[in-house]
């Protein structure tokens, strides 16, 4: 695992009143980071073999009780990404399983094979039942900041090693509206600095409305990677 716990709680605690991320959230917090990356390390190890084409920046872990993450094949698909919206990426998909077990287990399995790889921005597993900071609740400054430093102390080396795995052109978007707002700018000259976007590249953007993507411009994107731009 190349990212650093006790370097990103220094970045999360300027976001807890006085400093102090209390302890009971912190283990929680702790061990959601632990899970997600080495579910994460298992997905990306899988393009030692597989072509990465489009980099899918998330917000951040859902998590929770659950456990809920998207390459967790415990739990089931969010409106994150649904089963169905792999079919601009693939020439064919199969039907999606009864079973939500090997419908989550297919479905990873696709979203390798399609070329997708999703990154988050914040690796803070943050929300309104197991953390008294949440995204949604958070100030806009406050949220700058976060991303600022979360961009520069665990993206920035997750890219790097993700540039170093390959070599191919890449096509970067964003999930989310709120992430795009506050981080398209650093992260797009990060980008740059990286050499992972062309010089008439821009990172893009698949939001929709409400929490659901926008199917048009993931056709689009698809597209895009299918002319090889």
């Amino acid at each position: 695992m190349a990212a650093n716990w006790r370097l990103l709680r220094k970045c999360l605690a300027r976001a807890y009143a006085g400093g102090e991320i209390p302890p009971a959230e912190e283990d929680y917090l702790e061990n959601a980071f632990t899970c997600t990356e080495e579910l994460w390390e298992k997905q990306f190890n899988k393009f030692e073999s597989k072509p990465l084409r489009l980099i899918l920046l998330a917000e951040a872990p859902l998590f929770g009780t659950n456990k809920a993450y998207i390459y967790n094949l415990k739990t089931s698909l969010t409106p994150f990404f649904h089963f169905n919206d792999l079919a601009p990426l693939l020439d064919c998909v199969p039907k999606a399983p009864k079973d939500q077990g090997e419908k989550k287990k297919l479905f990873v399995e696709l979203l390798a094979r399609a070329g997708v790889l999703i990154v988050d921005v914040f690796p803070f597993a943050l929300n309104s039942k197991n953390t008294s900071v949440s995204f949604r609740e958070m100030s806009k400054e406050t949220y700058g900041k976060l991303a600022k430093c979360a961009i520069e102390s665990y993206l920035a080396p997750k890219l790097k090693r993700i540039r170093q795995r390959s070599s191919g052109q890449f096509v970067f978007a964003f999930r989310y509206a709120c992430v795009w707002n506050a981080a398209h700018e650093p992260i797009e000259k990060l980008l740059r600095n990286l050499c992972m976007l062309g010089t008439n590249q821009e990172v893009i953007s698949i939001h929709g409305n409400n929490r659901w993507l926008d199917r048009d411009e993931l056709k689009r994107t698809a597209d895009m990677l299918k002319a090889g731009r």
